[in-house]
């Protein structure tokens, strides 16, 4: 194999893997604005992120460029493949995810389908008929709405299992019959969770179902 054989090899090789490190980086990046902050996963990620996403850039540029001028016709065809290496398995995934995990919010409250709850932390209902059951979100409590209901303040109860699953009314409920009816409280107990999971829980699903006080 001669020399101009390995170089083109060598840069094809580059090109493939800086596109695929440079997507990577970036969906990662992405992923960490979205959906965490930087108290909670630190400032590491984000700058690894960040220098891999520029350094795979910028190579990708330029072997891009060298795979280019030896080969436009090879460069186009491996960039298409490329594209649709990533964004056909990505297209699929999607729809499959749609089709089979649950929707927002339950996704983030116990990451399974609602009907779970009834033998696993809704166990107490087949102990007791009277006992509460799940709603669409998997929640022991009332059918909610993810925006509030007009003209109503809406409160959360965050905890564990003594909030989802330790008396046959959730405490939550038993305080919002006490409560004027311009209160509402939603049930985000989920068991065997700790402050860290109730600080999570605040922060992408309370603040995002419009809750305005929280008790945990």
């Amino acid at each position: 194999m001669n020399k101009n054989k390995v170089s083109d090899i060598f840069i094809i090789t580059g090109y493939i893997i800086s596109v695929v490190s440079a997507v990577s980086a970036a969906l990662y990046l992405g992923s960490l604005f979205l959906h965490y902050d930087w108290q909670e996963t630190g400032l590491s990620h984000y700058i690894a992120a960040s220098v891999v996403l520029v350094i795979a850039s910028l190579f990708s540029l330029y072997t891009g460029r060298v795979f280019y001028r030896k080969e436009s016709g090879g460069f186009y065809t491996t960039s298409i493949s490329l594209v649709l290496s990533i964004t056909v398995p990505a297209a699929v995934f999607e729809l499959v995810a749609g089709q089979t995990i649950p929707p927002w919010p339950a996704i983030a409250l116990h990451g399974v389908a609602p009907d779970v709850g009834k033998t696993a932390w809704g166990r107490i209902q087949s102990l007791d008929p009277g006992a509460t059951g799940n709603n669409s979100w998997g929640q022991r409590d009332h059918e909610r709405s993810i925006d509030p209901p007009i003209g109503k303040t809406r409160i959360a109860f965050i905890g564990d299992s003594f909030l989802e699953e330790s008396s046959v009314v959730p405490v939550s409920l038993l305080v919002e019959s006490r409560l004027p009816r311009s209160f509402e409280i939603i049930n985000l107990g989920v068991s065997a969770t700790d402050p860290i999971d109730y600080y999570w829980r605040l922060k992408n699903v309370a603040l995002d179902l419009g809750v305005r006080h929280v008790f945990v």
